[in-house]
């Protein structure tokens, strides 16, 4: 964590400074692209009131993030279509425990979140089992594989 902050009822506000494009939206669903600060959100030893990216762009200095209440940061307003922050940390805990049970269970399948940014780069296609995956999508015997019962 780059900056935790006590607040005088016990809550914390947690910053990350970036340097960089961020944004909140980056901590949604359940694969999330940046998930450090919910990561020390759930993880926290004190109720968390604020997490928050602390941007340190040329031009474009400010925060991004989500709070409990007002105030916490400059230009940070609370959601008012938004569940409250506890919630949102606790969907994040089901998150992250799923996606390291899976981890720890060795689940590898072949399933980019986004295709176009997770191959972009890709220095190993000839290797690659996306395409292998998207021709044969399950184990229901496609037509694609053969006639198993077929003797001949």
């Amino acid at each position: 964590m780059d900056r935790v902050d006590l607040l005088e009822d016990g809550g914390l506000v947690i910053l990350d400074y970036k340097t960089g494009e961020c944004s909140p939206a980056d901590w949604v669903g359940p694969r999330p692209d940046e998930p450090q600060l919910p990561i020390y959100a759930v993880t926290a030893d004190s109720p968390v009131a604020g997490l928050f990216f602390g941007r340190l762009k040329t031009g474009k200095v400010g925060f991004r993030g989500l709070a409990e209440s007002e105030g916490l940061v400059p230009g940070v307003k609370v959601a008012k279509n938004g569940p409250p922050l506890r919630e949102t940390i606790e969907d994040w805990r089901a998150v992250l425990n799923q996606l390291g049970d899976d981890f720890r269970e060795g689940r590898a399948a072949v399933d980019p979140k986004d295709r176009r940014l997770s191959c972009r780069h890709c220095t190993f296609p000839t290797l690659c089992r996306i395409n292998e995956a998207e021709q044969f999508p399950d184990d229901s015997g496609s037509a694609d594989r053969g006639s198993e019962g077929d003797n001949g």
